[in-house]
């Protein structure tokens, strides 16, 4: 977010145009809310924890092709 315009959040122009493309919608959290911005780190957190040490990728699409298995075997099962 770049701040607020009329009341409004401005969005990068960047993200604003990819969440465009794909179809969704930005949920913005409330400033200085732990309770709500928590719940969205909270899954970043894990794949970092979880997924990623111990691998080393030399492309993304490297690190593409392994997760969609890692979400199988490990992910859901947790």
């Amino acid at each position: 977010m770049l701040g607020t315009s009329e009341g409004r959040p401005r969005l990068n122009p960047t993200f604003a145009a990819f969440a465009s493309h794909w179809g969704f919608t930005p949920r913005l959290c409330q400033p200085y809310r732990a309770q709500t911005k928590g719940k969205v780190e909270s899954g970043v957190k894990y794949v970092k924890r979880n997924f990623v040490p111990g691998r080393v990728f030399r492309t993304w699409r490297t690190s593409t092709r392994s997760s969609p298995a890692w979400q199988l075997e490990i992910a859901e099962s947790a």
